[in-house]
């Protein structure tokens, strides 16, 4: 057999190549293109997050422009300045003391001046924030609606769910306005 086959080669058929219909060349080239993206976006995602933290912190800055910071720091002067004039006079005229107690009075003034604009701008930085602005989506009648009617097709049964659905009539009224909102509008 062995010299019977030296020699020779096989001759095979091509295998007919089948043309591709436009819709999948279009799907292949969409599946491309999300796949380069991921790689772009794993490519630069380090850099991508550091300009998305730094723009957080920009946006949750406690004072984000220059006029706040400025008019803060002029606050802050002059209440440092009204605490030092009244401990300085008040302990001279009050106290009857000398000039060097009067100035130390001022300076417990100053320092009194700057641990109650501490604990202010700690209060101001720290307020809660309301569930309206925290989780807008709970706030959404879509959202709500349909969970109300899911809710309810669950406790009446699956068959009135599908009917319910479809039908979308169950309207749910707005919720009230939260306490925060309602006393500024009294003020």
């Amino acid at each position: 057999m062995t010299e019977l086959c030296h020699g020779s080669s096989l001759a095979l058929r091509s295998p007919v190549t089948r043309e591709r219909s436009p819709e999948l060349l279009l799907h292949l080239q969409e599946l491309q293109a999300q796949l380069d993206n991921k790689k772009y976006a794993s490519m630069v995602s380090d850099i991508t997050t550091s300009e998305k933290r730094a723009e957080d912190a920009k946006d949750a800055a406690i004072m984000p422009s220059l006029k706040q910071q400025l008019g803060f720091g002029m606050h802050v002067l002059v209440t440092m300045f009204t605490f030092f004039a009244v401990a300085y006079y008040g302990s001279k005229m009050y106290l009857g003391a000398s000039e060097t107690m009067a100035g130390l009075g001022g300076v417990l003034g100053i320092s009194f001046a700057l641990v109650l604009e501490t604990t202010l701008l700690i209060i101001r930085t720290n307020r809660l924030v309301p569930l309206e602005e925290s989780m807008p989506e709970l706030f959404d009648p879509a959202v709500y609606n349909k969970a109300y009617v899911k809710a309810a097709a669950a406790a009446k049964g699956s068959s009135t769910l599908k009917s319910a659905t479809s039908a979308n009539s169950v309207q749910i009224d707005p919720p009230v306005k939260s306490r925060s909102k309602q006393a500024k509008k009294r003020q």
